[in-house]
């Protein structure tokens, strides 16, 4: 049973794609990850009064139905993957200057 909510959490709700760099940020994730799983388990328990034979995965499908994606156009994607460039490269940067402490000219 505990196995079955991990493997969930992790296909469900991206408890294994995190990529951070600290303590706090991996406790975010996993809160937020948490609570997808509160909010799924509890459209689960909804959609089981319905068929009772619903598993979180068809409850995921339902929401994903009801609630479909903003359709993007090729300019907005274009721009949100500029934009994730820009935020990558100021990371580097901010994490080189911690490294090497700050340039002194």
């Amino acid at each position: 049973m505990i196995e079955r909510s991990f493997q969930d959490a992790i296909d469900l709700a991206g408890m294994a794609d995190y990529q951070v760099r600290n303590w706090d940020a991996w406790h975010h994730h996993m809160a937020l990850v948490l609570l997808a799983m509160l909010w799924i388990t509890k459209e689960q328990k909804h959609f089981l009064s319905v068929k009772k034979s619903i598993t979180p995965h068809d409850a995921v499908k339902i929401i994903q139905t009801l609630i479909p994606l903003k359709i993007k156009t090729s300019l907005k994607t274009a721009k949100i993957i500029i934009r994730n460039h820009r935020n990558r490269k100021s990371s580097r940067r901010s994490k080189m200057k911690k490294k090497n402490g700050p340039l002194i000219c």
